[in-house]
């Protein structure tokens, strides 16, 4: 029973440390928020679709064109960490090579998975290949502007992935970026009380959700210790 009860608190901390990354990510971007009045006349949909037989890749952006060039220009850069728009792009953010950065990208997902498929092949030998044909995987990426206020935007990066299991993945980013001067919203947005009140009310909640209020971590819980 020690030793079952070991793993359990295991786990239980390994689980907890995953939800502080949560709050983190989800507080800054609930802050800066602020009144949603997203209409997306400052952004241009673009997309860009590539498949062959078993595997599809899409990707879908809000690509940035608001008034303010240092606030596109940051927007970009973001992106860019996703490999999604190139540096010609980034030099010169015309609609033409922003849509030609999203096609190239689909084209390299969908080349890079698919060198994991062979490899998958390899594994199983030529008798059982055909059981990677099973499922029609895809691959989908969204770029999308969620908020707008007066001070404030707000952009989400998600990726739905199904890869022939029981259930598709997912995965969710979110950056929140100043409207005058471009720079990406951080913590440093709160003086110190504030996150560490913050912090402390989203543990609770989360801790209230997943462990009906109770868990060894909130027993001994003291806001200062977990000051982000």
């Amino acid at each position: 029973m020690g030793y079952l009860r070991s793993i359990g608190k295991a786990f239980l901390n390994m689980r907890t440390i995953r939800y502080y990354w949560v709050i983190l990510l989800t507080s800054v971007t609930f802050f800066a928020f602020g009144q949603n009045n997203c209409d997306k006349t400052s952004v241009r949909p673009l997309a860009a679709f590539d498949s062959v037989s078993h595997l599809t890749v899409s990707v879908n952006m809000d690509y940035p064109q608001f008034p303010n060039k240092i606030l596109n220009d940051s927007i970009l850069k973001w992106l860019s960490s996703f490999g999604v728009i190139d540096k010609t792009t980034q030099k010169n953010p015309i609609i033409a090579n922003a849509q030609s950065s999203i096609e190239n990208f689909t084209k390299k997902t969908r080349k890079d998975y698919n060198k994991d498929i062979d490899s998958w092949i390899a594994e199983l030998g030529n008798s059982d290949h055909e059981e990677v044909w099973i499922f029609n995987w895809s691959v989908e990426h969204f770029f999308t502007l969620e908020s707008e206020s007066e001070h404030f935007v707000t952009y989400s990066a998600t990726t739905y992935e199904y890869l022939g299991g029981a259930h598709p993945m997912s995965y969710n980013t979110f950056a929140s970026f100043n409207r005058t001067d471009g720079q990406l919203v951080t913590w440093d947005i709160l003086d110190s009380s504030k996150r560490t009140a913050l912090c402390a009310l989203r543990i609770q909640r989360i801790t209230d959700e997943y462990f009906g209020g109770e868990s060894e971590e909130m027993e001994n819980f003291s806001p200062n210790d977990h000051e982000l």
